[in-house]
């Protein structure tokens, strides 16, 4: 089905500007109809923490009873609304049919009608898994699912250190599959958190903007496209001036206040963790090799393992950080009954580097070491459950594996599985079931860092958290980013980040100190209504106030009056003090 214009609404905004407001409906193949509108229509956004959604209200005057009650539908997504202001399309979204209401009077009448941008209904869906994903794919999904294929730009200088373009945005490689059943708003409220980020509608598409980034070149704002080129909005900054000026003016006064700094900031990222072991749940028969008469058993969703049958995976990664190795095992009946009252898992753990083959091996304290002479096989006794629900869970730390110089050596993990060996003394020999084996960092806290600056204000901010993870369910990219976060395009390790005030940091001491300075000076806060010019086609992005730049949080666009209700605050400065360390 395609959209198709079914109503138009068309006026004249009291400075002239020609105004447009085309609702299309999918399937629709009729003429376009044209209605006067009743009050005027009010382009409106709001900010919930990180996502700033947008919304246009308007009254179409209902010239038949009930000729508009078809905008309550069952589909959210049934009529699309366009706004163009002197020919430019501002402003695109969905007829919200829960927002529709009607007077119980004779027509003529004007009905309420409102259309979204569709950010808001982002929690209407949940998150599905994604694997390794670029950001632009990641953003690109979550805001799929407004039903609007739109531009995405964004406003930021985070690279790798040593590159001009701010490319790094797009091409950088995150796992965030154990948010899977979260809702895509709260998907897309964290990743703009972790990149101290904000998002909303403007130009016709989407705009990811990092206050602490936000740039001016001839009275331009300056944006990155997702191919990493530089641009900039026009009109995008407008000052506030007086009524003889070549801006904004107010409509009786200004209001400014002003949010105070604060002392110190906490940033967490807990530990996400991702297996590093590919089916690590064991719910297909994929990843794993099998030997001799292990067979995968789809109604039990697990392997079974008989005697001299084992189960091996292979991984290539450098041991930089002790890894927990958590496998699930359960008791084999034969039949209803068991040959014996436990079964014996065999656990072998190998590593290959530099063309040795190091075992994992049991000292006599019962600690673990690698052991370059023998073969090393760690026993288990399984002896609780007997299928998925029941099997009992085991782990191991898998130490660290360091050269001479203390540094990570990188090689073949080679984690093995068997059934305790057949005795032909003991009959009651029987065979184990698997049910998942997961290879994760063996951390419990994770990141955490405080932030405390020498500013002399009072309090602290809030703390937040951002995502960090494990990479990656894919073999040969097994590799931990300061803690798990961020591979680049080539799956190397990226080791130092930039931006216009910070260099040379990795990913989390970085991103802590950017929280820092949107807290560290006090931020000064502006309200209040501005006339707009019909030669204004978009609404600022900007505003320049007594030679101070402030950024526009949230507004209310009269388009008939042309009046815009706003509030803006201060873009923060470019000097902070983090201890003894100024930035």
């Amino acid at each position: 089905m395609a959209y198709a214009i079914k109503y138009k609404f068309i006026f004249e905004s009291i400075n002239g500007a020609e105004t447009e407001i085309d609702v299309l409906k999918d399937g629709y193949s009729g003429t376009p109809i044209q209605r006067p509108l009743g009050s005027a229509p009010v382009l409106r956004q709001q900010k919930n923490d990180r996502v700033s959604g947008s919304s246009l209200a308007f009254s179409p005057e209902c010239h038949i009873d009930g000729e508009f009650t078809e905008f309550y539908t069952t589909d959210p997504k049934d009529y699309l609304v366009e706004l163009y202001r002197a020919g430019t399309k501002i402003w695109s979204g969905f007829v919200t049919p829960e927002l529709y209401s009607e007077p119980d009077i004779a027509p003529p009448y004007d009905v309420s009608v409102t259309a979204t941008d569709g950010l808001g209904e982002l929690k209407r869906y949940n998150f599905l898994p994604m694997g390794k994903a670029t950001l632009h794919a990641l953003f690109t999904n979550l805001l799929g699912y407004t039903g609007q294929s739109l531009p995405l730009n964004f406003i930021s200088a985070l690279r790798y250190s040593g590159v001009s373009a701010s490319a790094f945005w797009l091409n950088t490689y995150i796992n965030v599959d154990y948010k899977a059943g979260e809702t895509c708003y709260d998907v897309l409220q964290y990743l703009l958190t972790t990149f101290n980020a904000n998002i909303s509608f403007y130009a016709g598409g989407w705009l990811v903007t990092r206050e602490n980034d936000i740039t001016v070149s001839s009275g331009k704002p300056n944006y990155i496209t997702p191919s990493g080129g530089a641009s900039q909005f026009t009109g995008g900054l407008m000052d506030i001036t007086s009524m003889d000026g070549n801006g904004l003016w107010p409509v009786n006064f200004t209001s400014t206040s002003v949010d105070p700094a604060q002392n110190s900031i906490e940033v967490e990222a807990p530990w996400n963790l991702i297996s590093g072991l590919v089916n690590s749940d064991m719910l297909s028969d994929t990843g794993w090799t099998k030997s001799n008469y292990t067979t995968y058993e789809t109604n039990a969703g697990g392997y079974l393992l008989m005697p001299f049958n084992t189960l091996s995976q292979d991984i290539l990664l450098p041991l930089g950080k002790p890894l927990l190795l958590t496998f699930y095992a359960a008791m084999y009946l034969y039949g209803t009954y068991l040959r014996k009252p436990y079964s014996e898992a065999e656990l072998s753990i190998r590593f290959t580097a530099g063309g040795s083959t190091y075992s994992l091996a049991t000292d006599e304290k019962g600690g673990l070491y690698w052991d370059v002479s023998g073969t090393s096989i760690i026993n288990y006794k399984i002896e609780t459950g007997t299928d998925r629900a029941t099997a009992d869970e085991n782990q191991i730390t898998i130490p660290v594996f360091l050269d001479d110089n203390g540094d990570p050596v990188s090689g073949t993990l080679s984690i093995q599985f068997a059934a305790g060996h057949y005795d032909p003394n003991d009959p009651g020999t029987q065979g184990l079931w698997l049910f998942g084996a997961r290879l994760t960092i063996a951390a419990e806290k994770g990141y955490k860092d405080t932030l405390r600056l020498n500013n002399g204000a009072r309090g602290a901010a809030p703390g937040v958290t951002i995502a960090i993870g494990f990479e990656t369910e894919e073999l040969e990219d097994f590799k931990p980013f300061y803690g798990g976060l961020l591979l680049d395009g080539n799956d190397d390790l990226v080791t130092e980040l930039s931006t216009d005030h910070f260099s040379g940091l990795d990913f989390l001491s970085l991103i802590s100190r950017d929280f820092a300075r949107s807290i560290a000076l006090p931020r000064l806060r502006t309200t209040g209504t501005l006339d707009t010019p019909a030669s204004l086609v978009l609404r600022p992005l900007m505003l320049n106030h007594r030679g101070t730049l402030r950024w526009l949080e949230t507004f209310e666009w009269n388009l008939f009056n042309d009046e815009l209700d706003f509030a803006a605050v201060s873009v923060p400065t470019a000097s902070i003090s983090v201890g003894d360390e100024v930035i």
